[in-house]
């Protein structure tokens, strides 16, 4: 605990660097702490002199507890999601080039305009957004449950077939192995993939769920559980071929607004829910 900066997670006054009194009255207590978001502080029950005493220390150990845990598994997820970044963003260079210059490596089919802006919206999408808001979301998990992110071993397995169904996927792309339907354009393999790693991922979410310590759940953590579910479950429905010709157009529409709204949305929801009030 002393090589912990304290201060950042409530346990010391920022002002003097000691410790937290404990025997602060409820009313400067309740005006004199930033509370965590869903820290259940307007509930009832906790609005008592003795609790909120202890509430900073409580919720600052609670908050050290749960970074801690979750280090491993967010830093892989950020660290690919930065990985996937540059990636799709050297595929957006070449595309744009090729605007100008339609016929610079022409020779080579993977770097045809047809296949390398696929191959950029597809590490985007799947590498680098939804990797980090993966990352976010198990971050945000721990902190809001007050508890340890459970099944750290599902969440890297997770990773790593998240990762190979990106790389599966650019790969196919790149050889032709291409749906043609916008953002559903990588082969089937690599979206079975990601739908298991997403589904490792709702698993240990639920795990965390399940072992919480907090009986008061803030907004965020409805928002996060919903984006989990749905994510495997686009993923799965959108491999069943269930409409062809005109109607098809429908169906990727279907899905790529169902990626926006019911995936990206929730969790950047949730985050403005966390971050917002601490400003």
């Amino acid at each position: 605990m002393s090589k912990v900066n304290r201060t950042a997670y409530g346990l010391t006054d920022p002002t003097t660097a000691a410790p937290v009194s404990t025997g602060t009255n409820v009313a400067a207590r309740k005006l004199g702490t930033h509370a965590e978001p869903g820290s259940g502080a307007d509930d009832p029950e906790v609005l008592t002199e003795a609790n909120l005493a202890n509430a900073p220390e409580a919720s600052g150990l609670d908050r050290l507890r749960a970074d801690q845990a979750a280090r491993l598994p967010v830093l892989l997820f950020y660290g690919t999601a930065i990985f996937w970044l540059l990636v799709g963003s050297l595929f957006a260079s070449v595309a744009s080039i090729k605007f100008q210059l339609p016929d610079w490596l022409g020779t080579h089919a993977a770097f045809t305009f047809g296949r390398v802006r696929p191959s950029h919206v597809s590490t985007v999408l799947y590498g680098w957004l939804s990797l980090a808001g993966a990352g976010t979301t198990i971050w945000l998990l721990g902190r809001l449950l007050k508890t340890e992110i459970k099944g750290r071993l599902l969440l890297i397995a997770s990773v790593a077939l998240w990762n190979i169904g990106v790389l599966v996927g650019v790969a196919g792309i790149a050889h032709g192995a291409t749906t043609g339907v916008e953002w559903h354009e990588m082969p089937t393999t690599a979206y079975v993939l990601i739908a298991l790693a997403a589904l490792l991922l709702l698993a240990s979410a639920c795990w965390t769920f399940l072992t919480r310590q907090v009986k008061h759940l803030y907004v965020s953590v409805w928002y996060l559980l919903a984006a989990l579910i749905w994510l495997p479950m686009l993923l799965v429905l959108s491999l069943f071929p269930v409409s062809t010709g005109v109607v098809q157009a429908a169906t990727q529409a279907w899905f790529a607004h169902s990626l926006v709204w019911l995936w990206f949305a929730p969790i950047a929801l949730a985050s403005a829910y966390y971050f917002i009030p601490k400003v």
